[in-house]
């Protein structure tokens, strides 16, 4: 029997790049809910992932990742191991230097993993950008709040360096961008 199943990222927010691929059949929202109360019990065991100690040193510093689906695709329920739709998703985001903690790239399936992508790099289109603002809106609403690259990091609890990247375009902001800018406006009033 097939299922419709999204295959999700991962965000780490304070940089802004997709750390973990995975896929479920079930709301995405709720994948990431089991995703937290996992790496709780991986820590307090000691044999957690490295997914689950990136989880439980992101939600430690007070930070929780953001989920974005990366596309869908219909396969037999199930299914063990990769998708073809995951290892796309997971080259893909490797060759764009993403920190996946997949822990694919040190067992064995890198090489699988590009292998099948060459077949099929065209196949699937990307996805809108996940931020909603581009780096040059970024810099806008922080020019219109008069705030420098510095003063801004440290109101988001990003580096000045990250918010340089975001800026002139080497990296992709996080998702709620304005939301956060919203805030910072609504606290300066």
């Amino acid at each position: 029997m097939k299922a419709i199943t999204y295959i999700y990222g991962l965000i780490d927010p304070r940089d802004g790049l997709i750390h973990y691929v995975g896929r479920t059949v079930q709301d995405v929202e709720r994948r990431l809910i089991t995703h937290l109360s996992e790496s709780k019990w991986d820590g307090a065991l000691s044999i957690g992932t490295s997914k689950s100690v990136w989880l439980k040193e992101l939600t430690n510093a007070g930070f929780s990742p953001q989920i974005v689906i990366l596309g869908q695709e219909e396969i037999e329920r199930g299914l063990r191991g990769l998708s073809e739709l995951e290892l796309f998703w997971i080259e893909k985001l490797q060759a764009e230097d993403h920190p996946l903690k997949n822990g694919w790239g040190t067992s064995g399936y890198g090489d699988y993993i590009r292998a099948k992508n060459a077949q099929r790099r065209s196949q699937y289109p990307l996805p809108p950008p996940v931020s909603g603002m581009t780096g040059n809106e970024i810099r806008i609403r922080r020019e219109r709040l008069g705030l420098s690259q510095y003063q801004l990091a440290k109101a988001l609890g990003y580096s000045n360096s990250t918010v340089s990247r975001w800026e002139c375009g080497s990296r992709t902001p996080p998702p709620g961008m304005a939301l956060l800018f919203n805030r910072i406006e609504e606290s300066q009033k």
